[in-house]
C-alpha cells in the first residue's frame, strides 16, 4: 500500500547455483514458486518480477533459468557488515554515507537496528543533496 515492491530472494536461502542443473531442477524451481505461491496466498497479488540471488552466488545457469522465469535480477552496489545487530545508528550512517553514489543499490539486513534507526537521516540527507530514490523495478 504505500508503493514498495516485494522480491523473490527464494525460501530458504540456498546456493541457487548448485541447484541450477538436471538433478535439482525442481528443487530450484521450489525455492522460486513457493515464495510467489506464499506471497500470493498473504497478499492476494503476484509478486514483483524482481530476484535477488542469495548470497550474491550465481551461475550463467542460474540467471538464464531465473530470467526463463520472468524475473529480472538484481545485486547489490553497496554493502557493509551490516547485518551485525550491535551496528549503532552512527555507524551505519557513516557507512551508508560513504558508499553512496548514483545508481547506488544498498544491502540493508532488517536484523541490525543500526540500519533502520539510520534509514530516515540517510533519505533526508540525500534528497537534500539531489538524489532521488526509486524501485529497483523502474531501472532501465
Amino acid at each position: 500500500n504505500n508503493g514498495h515492491s516485494i522480491g523473490n530472494h527464494t525460501a530458504n536461502h540456498m546456493s541457487m547455483p548448485n541447484l541450477a542443473n538436471k538433478e535439482n531442477f525442481q528443487k530450484y524451481l521450489d525455492e522460486i514458486i513457493s515464495v510467489e505461491e506464499t506471497f500470493r496466498e498473504v497478499t492476494g497479488r503476484n509478486m514483483d518480477k524482481i530476484y535477488r540471488e542469495p548470497r550474491g552466488e550465481y551461475s550463467l545457469r542460474s540467471l538464464s533459468i531465473i530470467k526463463d522465469l520472468g524475473y529480472s535480477t538484481y545485486f547489490w552496489s553497496s554493502a557493509y557488515k551490516d547485518w551485525d545487530d550491535s551496528l549503532t545508528k552512527e555507524e551505519a550512517l557513516n557507512a551508508m554515507i560513504e558508499r553512496v553514489h548514483n545508481g547506488a543499490i544498498f544491502l540493508l539486513h532488517p536484523t541490525s537496528k543500526g540500519n533502520y534507526l539510520a534509514l530516515d537521516e540517510f533519505i533526508i540527507k540525500m534528497k537534500n543533496e539531489g538524489y532521488t530514490f526509486d524501485l529497483v523495478k523502474n531501472i532501465n
